[in-house]
């Protein structure tokens, strides 16, 4: 039986999450990629629920992004790790790790 047994039908805008080299170094990423795919898994696997990340920049640092439609399942990574609302970002430059893709067009900059 999912954690959540229904559909949650609210989303937010798109999030956020800067990264230093050092967090980076330190497992961040592993850690809430982790903690997303259980939530994601247990949720039953929202559609549009995703977890993109971007290229590891020269200095080190990272960033991760949730989609509009993970907002509601993940308020404690939103808080624990400062995310930031933004504008759509372009998706063509990120990597989904976890969940389904967001098609262009829809909540997101084209690819």
């Amino acid at each position: 039986m999912p954690l959540f047994s229904r559909k949650i039908n609210e989303s937010g805008p798109w999030l956020r999450v800067g990264l230093s080299a050092a967090a980076v170094a330190e497992g961040d990423v592993e850690v809430m990629e982790s903690v997303f795919r259980q939530i994601y898994w247990a949720s039953n696997a929202p559609e549009g629920m995703a977890f993109l990340i971007s290229p590891l920049a020269e200095d080190g640092s990272r960033a991760i992004f949730f989609s509009p439609a993970s907002y509601p399942y993940v308020q404690s990574l939103i808080r624990i790790y400062d995310a930031v609302p933004i504008e759509p970002p372009f998706l063509g430059d990120l990597a989904v790790r976890v969940g389904a893709p967001v098609k262009p067009g829809a909540d997101s900059k084209a690819f």
